[in-house]
């Protein structure tokens, strides 16, 4: 499949459909792309993932969207992966928007996804917690939390890279 086609963000509409930042957040994480992984945070973002994984990981919660699209684009980066939302739950009030959502994401280590016979991988299911802010004509996440429900595999996947 050839990479997505390049077209710069100010040409992109605005979405108005709060659930468009995490989508924004999905695909700049999937595709390593630190411009769209800033667009979908404020400044300010608190992104809580010390419920993800096992009781192993013990993440703390970040704070701030240069240090959340480091760590993201340092930890989740290289890794192949795909992170599938679905089932929004989006209550808009005003200014400011609750969305809840579910996360399947599919994890191989830094050029492993794509072979066939490549089978050491983990695929969690995860529930997303949202915070949004209208920013002009699109929405921002001020708040994201996420909780790992399940997952299947072998977890070393995440962090091999960073040994």
């Amino acid at each position: 499949m050839p990479d997505a086609i390049p077209v710069p963000l100010d040409v992109i509409p605005a979405s108005t459909d709060p659930a468009d930042a995490l989508i924004r957040f999905a695909f700049g994480l999937d595709a390593g792309d630190k411009e769209i992984l800033e667009s979908a945070f404020t400044e300010d973002v608190l992104f809580d993932v010390s419920q993800v994984g096992d009781e192993r990981s013990g993440f703390p919660a970040i704070e701030g969207r240069d240090s959340v699209v480091g760590m993201l684009l340092m930890s989740m980066g290289p890794l192949d992966t795909m992170h599938a939302l679905s089932n929004f739950r989006v209550h808009v009030d005003g200014d400011t928007a609750r969305l809840n959502c579910y996360a399947m994401a599919q994890h191989y280590r830094p050029g492993e996804g794509r072979p066939r016979d490549k089978t050491d991988q983990v695929m969690m299911g995860n529930k997303y917690d949202a915070e949004l802010v209208r920013d002009g004509a699109s929405w921002r996440i001020r708040r994201l939390t996420i909780v790992t429900v399940w997952s299947q595999g072998n977890p070393d996947v995440l962090i091999d890279h960073l040994r």
